[in-house]
């Protein structure tokens, strides 16, 4: 019975240990991403894993789960005491868990998903249900899409980071046509909207014109 209790803390150490390394491989892999980005990439098929990608799950989740269970251990043996150690790995696991809920904003991502909008299921026109008449000469569209690109490549006079432009030529494109910059002398970009905020996201958005979500009621439709 002692030693089915004793397995019982143990698992319970590692539970709590597990989430706060899911947290740190989190804002690792994706610092600046949105919930609904995380969700996408946990769902989405990885195919054939190769080394180079199954690295990283094993730098940032397993080390700092053997180091957080290897912390624990050791205050529950010097103290003599599971209580105090297991005290300590909670609160590490609940500022953790507050970090997370106000770095990625899950309030306001919970909240938009309690509320009902039925605005895109109104206004969205399924292409099949409208006639389309294509010129008698037919025109290519190219769509040219940069990977993590972003203005901050700039220099600081376009809008930018640098002192010196690491994307001049794009500066160049971007004055001669239209980089949602309106009447600004500085280039800027137009902000992103919901479900668009990565590569994939922002391609579908901009192809479909909605937001990447796998939740939405026409999604089947498209």
């Amino acid at each position: 019975m002692k030693l089915i209790f004793i397995f019982f803390k143990i698992l319970i150490i590692l539970f709590l240990a597990a989430i706060c390394s899911c947290l740190f491989y989190t804002f690792i892999v994706f610092p600046n991403a949105r919930p609904e980005e995380i969700l996408f990439h946990i769902q989405a098929p990885i195919g054939d894993l190769t080394f180079d990608q199954t690295t990283s799950p094993i730098v940032n989740f397993c080390i700092p789960l053997i180091t957080i269970v290897s912390i624990v251990s050791l205050i529950w043996y010097f103290l003599k005491s599971y209580n105090r150690a297991l005290l300590c790995l909670s609160t590490w696991t609940i500022l953790s868990l507050g970090y997370a809920f106000i770095k990625l904003d899950l309030y306001q991502y919970i909240k938009n998903l309690i509320i009902d909008n039925t605005f895109i299921e109104y206004h969205y026109v399924d292409p099949k249900s409208v006639s389309i008449t294509f010129p008698q000469k037919k025109q290519n569209l190219i769509f040219l899409v940069l990977e993590s690109m972003e203005l901050t490549f700039a220099d600081k006079k376009n809008g930018g980071y640098f002192s010196q432009s690491r994307i001049s030529h794009l500066s160049e494109l971007a004055e001669e046509g239209e980089s949602f910059g309106g009447e600004l002398n500085k280039h800027n970009g137009s902000i992103p909207l919901f479900g668009t905020t990565w590569t994939i996201g922002a391609t579908f958005g901009f192809t479909a014109g909605l937001p990447l979500n796998r939740n939405f009621p026409i999604s089947n439709t498209i």
